[in-house]
């Protein structure tokens, strides 16, 4: 197992090798590496946690995303849940750089505890001569906490990369960062990927390279339907539409394809308990109705999604 001083001093080389791409969220000067902070001309200055990741934002922010909800999601990836739909995202990356030379950027915006930014960049460079690199924010400090202790794509497998050495350590930073302020440099992304969670858009397209790539994965209507149905039977909250948030997505990116993901899968008790504390379906659901869901010994459910990928515009 690697020390917090190794995982460091790892996480220091690569943040000196990336710095480049970091513009200070105070005042949007270029940042540097110095000692055990990054740190920008003016000196505004934010340390390298011992675990690896770096906290760039100005101020605490409270967020109802808790430890153990990603606790939650990173033992439901662990188990496979979001497979079939990261394989989409995994396969649309992968088309789109088909005639690059050299490994890409990734941002991953709102990553959580990073479980899908390590098994894209897994794919991604499984089966490559090209080395990619990610980058993973989130507001959420317990998320990116748990993402830089798990290491690279530690999900129960035993899976490692020819060239990443040992532990099969892909290249990772990750980030405490506010989606509305990125803490990086104008055009510093290849591909900036946005699951399930918040988007800013004029951000995003700062961020994004001219040619670059912008994947957003939305819940289709069937998301979750079981439990959508047992938490909210008979209120507007029982049916679900994305179209606003589609249409919002045309408006700012070139809308190149919609790919819809749809499976069943069967939870047994404890992976039902742990799809409940991840999901946000269930925050003000009636405590009646969490413990009867949570007292199923199994059931079905349904993963639903639409995979956005998207451009920038062409200028007028």
């Amino acid at each position: 197992m690697l020390t917090n001083k190794t995982k460091l001093d790892d996480s220091i080389c690569l943040l000196t090798n990336h710095q480049h791409i970091f513009a200070c969220p105070i005042c949007s000067q270029s940042m540097m590496v110095q000692s055990r902070s990054l740190v920008c001309g003016n000196h505004h200055s934010f340390d390298i946690a011992k675990q690896g990741y770096v906290n760039l934002l100005s101020r605490a922010h409270t967020t109802k995303y808790d430890k153990q909800l990603f606790t939650a999601r990173s033992a439901i990836s662990a188990d496979g849940f979001f497979e079939p739909m990261l394989e989409g995202v995994h396969a649309a990356i992968k088309r789109a750089i088909r005639s690059t030379v050299g490994g890409v950027k990734i941002l991953d915006a709102g990553c959580g505890e990073g479980s899908h930014l390590s098994e894209i960049l897994f794919r991604l460079n499984e089966h490559s001569n090209d080395k990619h690199f990610g980058v993973g924010i989130d507001i959420a400090k317990a998320g990116i906490s748990l993402a830089s202790r798990k290491g690279a794509r530690d999900s129960g497998t035993s899976r490692t990369l020819k060239g990443y050495g040992e532990y099969g350590t892909l290249d990772t930073i990750w980030c405490v960062a506010d989606l509305a302020k990125c803490p990086f440099a104008d055009q510093s992304f290849d591909v900036i990927v946005n699951v399930m969670s918040p988007a800013k858009y004029t951000e995003f397209q700062r961020l994004l390279a001219d040619e670059g790539l912008i994947i957003k994965v939305v819940p289709e209507s069937h998301y979750l339907k079981q439990l959508r149905g047992e938490f909210y039977s008979q209120t507007d909250k029982d049916v679900y539409s994305n179209e606003q948030t589609v249409e919002l997505f045309r408006h700012h990116f070139e809308l190149l394809d919609i790919q819809r993901v749809q499976y069943e899968a069967t939870l047994n008790k404890d992976q039902l308990q742990q799809l409940i504390q991840m999901t946000p379906l269930s925050w003000g659901a009636p405590e009646e109705t969490l413990r009867k869901m949570t007292d199923l010994h199994q059931s079905e459910v349904t993963f639903d999604y639409s995979i956005l990928i998207g451009s920038k515009k062409e200028r007028e």
